[in-house]
């Protein structure tokens, strides 16, 4: 195989680009600035790093955040606030006219997005670039967050193009996982979970490579390869458990004899060394009180489970037998409450069309590769455990009979890794009948942007 990266102009690549640049900007023009998930925290954290500000400040045990321009912070509040508290969203003659009035305020605020403070710079580096472009133009905070919205989705769609470029087979899956409404609603905003999902795919396809590559020596992959796993320490702090996956990049890319594992050791020490000097200041922050000061400290329960460590085991097969079925709907399309729930409906009813297609897609000649399947199967069950576990000690009690806080948004790298496992066991025959399954779930794709796009258009346009 040709080492070097091709970058195809076939049918995945285009439709990559063409679905993520029609329904991303039309999101970037239509959906209310900042209500997505955690968007003004999100924004807050972007526009902190466009400033040079890499580490936030610590206010006290349950509190981080810093100073930010106070016109930004306002106009960010004041919509936030009307979506929640008057259920308005506005429109965008609205938007515009609240961002030229709050756009004169050239004071500074401090302000408080503790949830998002834990992330580091690589989190926001294409939401910053775009923020940091738009004030050299003036101060416009819709245009900032438009900017930075336009950016994130182009960083997105980079990854995932760079992922299918690198891919010996699988491409489709990787199509359809990266422009389902969830991933690629987020990607086309200031949210962090679009780079949080794009660079484990970029991950995964990198060592599918490398596993599939012929010369005896590819040392230029393997150390691309380590230096993706090196950016993924630096995003979600749940994420470095996927790091695993580079043990099954095959012993003859090192060289011989155990190369593989004294080129390995070391790094796994460096990258878990570079998780801990990032977070290790972060880890003693307590979220979840600074969304619910009533909670007990998050110290309680880490010091019940240092004790009692099988005592996660119930709540973690409670929420998996009960719990979890009900979020991969939400898996799919769940993005805010800027939907109504009429159109949540009728998206559950796509999200299955498109779990058929996406399960029958695989489709290529060869040999299962089983211990790659396997990996993945034990990637999946390890992230949703750090998820979980980081939920439930967060929020959770001892006497907690689930997982508290566990929404669909945080499952698509697991179903992810669940679907590489799948698709080794069961790429062989009926291609056509797979090639028709695979436009059904592009078409359901298709189809929810399409909904959930026009649905908001009727609302603010």
């Amino acid at each position: 195989m040709n080492a070097r990266m091709t970058w195809p102009l076939g049918l995945e690549m285009r439709l990559l680009l063409g679905i993520g640049a029609l329904f991303g900007v039309a999101s970037i023009l239509i959906v209310p600035p900042a209500s997505v998930y955690d968007a003004p925290s999100h924004y807050f954290r972007a526009l902190q790093v466009s400033e040079g500000t890499l580490h936030p400040e610590k206010y006290s045990e349950r509190a981080a955040g810093g100073m930010l321009p106070r016109g930004h912070v306002e106009f960010v509040n004041t919509l936030w606030g009307q979506y929640w508290a008057q259920h308005s969203f506005g429109s965008p003659r609205e938007w515009d006219g609240l961002s030229k009035k709050f756009a004169a305020d050239t004071d500074r605020a401090r302000v408080e997005f503790t949830n998002t403070s834990v992330y580091s710079p690589a989190n926001y580096v294409f939401q910053s670039v775009g923020i940091r472009l738009s004030m050299a133009f003036g101060n416009s905070p819709i245009r900032a967050h438009r900017t930075a919205c336009l950016f994130n989705l182009g960083g997105y769609l980079l990854i995932v193009a760079a992922a299918i470029g690198r891919l010996p087979r699988y491409q489709k899956g990787f199509l359809l996982a990266a422009t389902t409404p969830l991933n690629l609603w987020q990607a086309a905003s200031v949210s962090a979970d679009a780079i949080n999902f794009a660079i484990p795919l970029l991950l995964f396809a990198w060592i599918l490579h490398l596993r599939s590559e012929t010369s005896a020596k590819p040392l230029r992959g393997v150390a691309v390869a380590m230096g993706i796993g090196m950016l993924l320490a630096l995003l979600k702090p749940n994420a470095i458990v996927l790091l695993a996956s580079l043990l099954f990049i095959p012993g003859r890319c090192f060289g011989r004899g155990p190369v593989k594992y004294w080129v390995l050791a070391p790094y796994f020490l460096c990258a878990v060394g570079l998780w801990l000097a990032w977070n290790h200041a972060n880890l003693t922050i307590d979220i979840a009180r600074w969304y619910q000061p009533e909670l007990p400290d998050m110290s309680v329960q880490k010091q019940y489970f240092i004790s009692h460590p099988l005592s996660f085991v119930p709540p973690f097969f409670r929420f998996i037998i009960h719990g979890l079925p009900d979020q991969l709907a939400p898996a799919y399309a769940t993005v805010g409450a800027v939907i109504p729930e009429s159109v949540y409906r009728g998206l559950a009813y796509l999200a299955l069309v498109f779990a058929v297609g996406f399960v029958a897609c695989p489709s290529w000649e060869g040999r299962a590769d089983w211990m790659w399947s396997a990996g993945m199967l034990l990637q999946s069950l390890a992230i949703l455990v750090a998820i979980a576990l980081a939920l439930w000690l967060a929020l959770g009690h001892p006497a907690d009979p689930m997982i508290p806080g566990f929404g669909g948004r945080y499952l698509p790298v697991p179903i992810f890794c669940a679907s590489l496992a799948w698709a080794e066991a069961s790429h062989r025959g009926l291609p056509r009948l797979r090639n028709g399954l695979f436009w059904m779930a592009i078409g359901a794709n298709c189809a929810a942007l399409t909904v959930m796009i026009s649905s908001i258009a009727s609302r603010v346009l």
